[in-house]
């Protein structure tokens, strides 16, 4: 239970039972009528109160999604808190771009904005086969809101997971949503040595991440 809802939560929980548990017994005398419909009060208070409990997760942790659970911030602000990435890699050669031109696509690299990022690539080239696009129309234990990890999402996906042995990455070249200052380039790391390098015009794997 602590592990499903946290400390925090199960407290709340486990106060909300015994104070109905208190008013059942309050209310034994008054009947039996009174004291079957106070009991089914008590378990649907319960029951939407344990649907309603937020769950937590740790780094590691199965997501929602089947993948696993690389970051926590600790709480939820703009809609989400843990980062996970999916199963299994999209794709094992694909391009950052359309073609050789210059994506003029401004992207960052921190944690939190790989979604915009990948948004922001989509609009700048449209229709296509790449990376960014090849991300938002995945759909994979049952969600379709995945993207491309920025830079630090990427090199989070190497040092939590990859690194420990952890969701069956191949030791090869992984594209990030993160563009270069220079406009040929696009950031791809290394999942051997968690090497940076810096290119575009070539066919690296892929791995869709979700924010929730």
């Amino acid at each position: 239970m602590e592990r499903l809802f946290g400390q925090r939560n199960l407290d709340q929980i486990l106060s909300a039972f015994f104070q109905a548990l208190d008013l059942a017994r309050d209310v034994i005398s008054a009947g039996s009528q009174l004291v079957r419909a106070s009991l089914a009060l008590l378990l649907f208070s319960c029951t939407v109160f344990l649907l309603n409990a937020e769950r937590v997760y740790k780094v590691g942790d199965r997501g929602p999604a089947g993948g696993i659970v690389f970051y926590d911030k600790g709480e939820i602000t703009e809609g989400w808190r843990y980062l996970e990435a999916a199963p299994g890699d999209a794709s094992k050669g694909i391009s950052w771009a359309i073609g050789d031109a210059d994506v003029k696509v401004n992207t960052e690299n921190a944690i939190g904005t790989g979604k915009a990022n990948t948004k922001a690539i989509i609009e700048a080239q449209g229709e296509g086969v790449y990376a960014a696009l090849l991300c938002r129309n995945l759909t994979t234990g049952g969600y379709n809101d995945w993207f491309l990890p920025s830079r630090a999402e990427l090199e989070l996906l190497w040092t939590v997971l990859a690194k420990n042995g952890l969701g069956g990455f191949d030791k090869k070249w992984y594209w990030s949503s993160t563009r270069g200052k220079a406009g040929s380039v696009a950031w791809y790391q290394f999942f051997l040595d968690g090497d940076h390098i810096g290119s575009r015009n070539l066919k690296l794997n892929v791995r869709a991440v979700r924010s929730f």
